[in-house]
């Protein structure tokens, strides 16, 4: 899921750098 973070910048993008499972979902 981390390339929906193209589509949406800032508070999102920061799942492909936690890709644990940060409740940025």
């Amino acid at each position: 899921m981390a390339t929906n973070s193209e589509n949406s910048p800032g508070h999102e993008s920061v799942v492909i750098d936690n890709d644990e499972g940060i409740s940025v979902e």
